[in-house]
């Protein structure tokens, strides 16, 4: 009834031509792991009721039906353009709220099923590679702070790895409740950008503290990069992450900031089992996962320079 429902409300919907109609019960898991990756449908959900993704062709925007809520809209970018995506959101959730009646409350706000996003039902991430914090001993402090004010922090972790791949830590708002979207989007917008900056601060007096080891530590990263024939996930997130540490400090040319941002989803396994098993090769196993990885590593490093 959801689905339908939804599904009528949006053939109204100005920009409708831009989205695909996906049922998640025909997909194959790859595919369900590869949208995993990628953030656009969540890691666990009831797989007995029937579900829906109306995705944008960009990927930028993806409703999800009937996963942990009756609907959820995402929106992200490679970037931190929160006012944008926010926005972007906002014109879906207003098109649906002229055509159909959402649970609601005056003093509780929107009524969802986990009580840390009653009120608005908002939730707000970003995903930051940290070297400077991280290298300088500052991140558990830092991560304090933050929960203070309503934000958390976690790393990214590959199954045998003690360090987070590449620095890239997950921060998001820990909850949405007393206040509107407008607040929330200036808070987290604030807390990020505060983030942000004592990151380059930090990764600054690293390299000034220790450049001949920040210099070596990026050249060497770049010679994996061009050279490595198998490669771990957390292995390719790590040279790859220092080469973008090297663009941070003028240490390194020839790719941007976006190019690796790209690369934490493209090395990570589903993608990569994707790519194999639409090329010639039929089968998979450990070992050309590795080899294929390598050299989507090796395409991305082949015109980064050392300065």
């Amino acid at each position: 009834q959801v689905i339908e429902m939804v599904g009528d409300s949006f053939s109204s919907f100005e920009d409708k031509d831009n989205y695909k109609k996906i049922s998640i019960d025909t997909l194959d898991l790859l595919t369900k792991k590869i949208l995993e990756e990628t953030n656009i449908i969540p890691s666990r959900f009831n797989e007995k009721i029937k579900k829906e993704l109306i995705i944008k062709d960009d990927n930028s925007l993806a409703i999800l039906l009937n996963f942990n809520e009756h609907i959820t809209i995402r929106s992200r970018s490679f970037g931190f353009l929160i006012k944008d995506i926010c926005q972007q959101a906002f014109k879906v959730e207003e098109h649906f709220a002229s055509c159909m009646p959402f649970s609601f409350d005056n003093e509780l706000g929107y009524i969802v099923s986990d009580i840390f996003y009653f009120g608005t039902a908002f939730f707000q991430s970003a995903l930051l590679s940290l070297p400077g914090i991280v290298m300088m001993g500052q991140l558990g402090n830092i991560v304090q702070d933050l929960r203070k004010t309503g934000i958390a922090a976690n790393g990214y972790y590959s199954p045998n790895a003690s360090a987070s791949m590449g620095w890239v830590y997950y921060v998001y708002s820990d909850n949405s409740i007393g206040k509107n979207e407008e607040e929330q989007i200036f808070h987290f917008s604030n807390s990020v950008l505060r983030l942000i900056y004592i990151e380059r601060e930090l990764r600054l007096q690293l390299y000034l503290k220790s450049k001949m080891k920040i210099t070596d530590m990026i050249a060497k990263a770049v010679a994996i990069a061009k050279y490595a024939k198998l490669l771990d996930v957390d292995e390719a997130m790590d040279v790859t992450f220092k080469i973008k540490l090297g663009l941070e400090l003028g240490k390194t040319i020839g790719t941007t900031h976006e190019e690796c941002n790209t690369i934490f989803h493209k090395a990570q396994i589903a993608h990569i089992a994707y790519s194999i098993l639409n090329s010639s090769f039929k089968s998979l196993s450990d070992e050309l996962i590795k080899a294929e990885r390598a050299k989507l590593i090796n395409q991305f490093a082949k015109k980064v320079q050392l300065l």
